[in-house]
């Protein structure tokens, strides 16, 4: 999930007709290869809210949209299992669904595209230096720190930089709104704050502008050295329990905020156990917290990964925004009074941090 850089919740069509009722006139067309789409309605989805502003269907292969965009915003068209993100603003578009990202033909989504393309470049430059990390040396833990060192000193600060120039470019239309999607997946709430000043009336309005905002507050709350924040859910047993049954109790406690239908997170599952297993008692509580999963669901994927610890399940999104989290898995550490020792702790280095925290007790 951390690496996942756009979500969308489809709504309904209402709406469509006030959005093309004024503005400037727009196409927007491309191909599809999928011949059982053929006859099927295409939408043009706003990222923002989810509204769904155009609908089209699909004719031998080929898909077009027509109407007026009043103001551009960043969206979306699902086909299938494909998809094109795209700016909606007037003038002829033509986008692909099966590279995704590279929108052509109007001066924001040609911007779109070179943003893209940049940032593809500086991801092939860091897998190219995580494997010269993995050719350095063999042990796992050093690996990881130096591709974190990596990632933390060069990697970040270019990545956040180039949204940062796109996004003071760009402070009231929909290339920021986009640059301020891409931000909140790499900066600090520090330098999210220059970019809420600069802000203007428009990019404010959104429903994304107001969760992203909201989410940086959440973590400046829960930040390292703050005392957790509570919030209750239910035990597989179906009674009502909070965090605080856990949190603060006199001993280091290790949550796991996971759900049934994540890869990342089941694949975290064996270390979170290799560290249950040898400190439980030890001094180390080893809590799961199910978040954004169906309790049945949580419920099976508990036993067919042998969790053996205790779990707080159906607590929806309420844990994820209280703690400003925008993926997981999303391991936190607390200290014996319940104060935020670490927070995205993952493998190896997870093991490391809990390891030396254990020792230093």
């Amino acid at each position: 999930m951390k690496h996942i850089l756009f979500t969308l919740a489809l709504a309904s069509v209402a709406g469509m007709a006030n959005a093309q009722q004024n503005g400037h006139s727009y196409t927007v067309e491309g191909l599809i290869n999928d011949s059982t789409l053929n006859g099927q309605t295409l939408y043009i989805s706003r990222y923002d809210d989810g509204m769904k502003v155009d609908s089209t269907q699909v004719a031998n292969g080929q898909f077009k949209f027509t109407g007026k965009a009043d103001t551009p915003y960043f969206c979306r068209i699902d086909a299938g299992r494909e998809y094109a993100n795209f700016i909606l603003e007037g003038g002829n578009i033509k986008v692909n669904v099966l590279t995704h990202n590279d929108p052509k033909g109007t001066p924001m989504n040609e911007e779109y595209s070179r943003m893209h393309d940049r940032t593809s470049e500086m991801v092939a430059t860091l897998k190219s230096k995580h494997s010269e990390i993995e050719q350095q040396t063999k042990d796992k833990a050093e690996q990881l720190r130096l591709k974190k060192e990596y990632s933390q000193t060069y990697w970040h600060a270019a990545y956040t930089q180039l949204y940062k120039e796109l996004f003071m470019n760009n402070p009231d239309n929909a290339l920021g709104e986009y640059a301020i999607r891409s931000l909140i997946m790499s900066a600090s709430p520090e330098e999210m704050e220059p970019i809420f000043a600069t802000a203007g009336p428009w990019l404010k309005s959104l429903q994304t502008y107001k969760r992203i905002e909201k989410q940086c507050q959440a973590m400046k709350a829960t930040a390292i050295g703050q005392k957790f924040t509570d919030f209750s859910g239910k035990a597989v047993d179906g009674s009502e329990v909070p965090l605080s049954n856990y949190v603060g109790k006199g001993t280091y406690t290790l949550v796991d905020f996971w759900a049934s239908w994540c890869g990342p997170c089941r694949a975290e599952s064996p270390h979170v156990a290799q560290l249950y297993n040898e400190y439980k008692d030890k001094g180390l509580t080893v809590l799961g917290v199910a978040v954004w999963d169906k309790p049945e669901h949580t419920k099976k994927a508990i036993k067919e990964l042998n969790i053996n610890w205790p779990q707080i399940i159906d607590t929806g999104m309420t844990p994820m925004d209280l703690y400003g989290v925008n993926g997981i898995p999303f391991i936190i550490l607390f200290g014996p009074d319940g104060t935020i020792v670490a927070r995205d702790l993952r493998g190896e280095a997870m093991i490391k941090k809990v390891t030396e925290v254990l020792n230093i007790k």
